[in-house]
């Protein structure tokens, strides 16, 4: 009974290990930094107005997307489809908000910014290429 269990497992391709893992990080890190972030906006006077407004907007992004990166990846890594989609769908919206909020909030786009927005493009292409070996298991 146990090889009819395992016989129908798919093994998790390497490609979903490393998204999990590092979107798991980054969600990590960013719903801890979203937390530091709302804990420095409670002392406005002590800040310029301008840090004030853009680090409002990445408080409430980071608090929200964080754990959400969180709670999908770890799913993710335990190869659950709704997961990939979940992840799929914070980076998509990533590669949408982030440009945006660099072009409105920003001078000029640095290197930071581009390695930012090539992580997600990398990111979504092996979600992609591992697709159908990982989740589609009509077969």
């Amino acid at each position: 009974m146990k090889d009819a269990r395992n016989k129908n497992k798919v093994s998790r391709p390497l490609a979903i290990t490393i998204v999990a893992a590092c979107s798991f990080s980054i969600g990590l890190i960013g719903a801890l930094a979203g937390g530091l972030l709302g804990l420095f906006l409670l002392q406005p006077n002590s800040l310029p107005i301008a840090f004030q407004q853009n680090s409002t907007f990445l408080t409430i992004i980071w608090l929200v997307a964080g754990p959400i990166l969180v709670f999908s990846s770890y799913n993710l890594f335990n190869m659950k489809k709704w997961a990939a989609q979940a992840v799929a769908a914070v980076i998509l919206f990533d590669m949408v908000a982030g440009p945006l909020f660099v072009f409105l909030t920003q001078s000029s786009i640095d290197a930071g910014d581009v390695l930012a927005w090539s992580l997600d493009a990398i990111t979504l292409l092996l979600l992609a290429s591992t697709w159908h070996t990982a989740f589609d298991r009509s077969i």
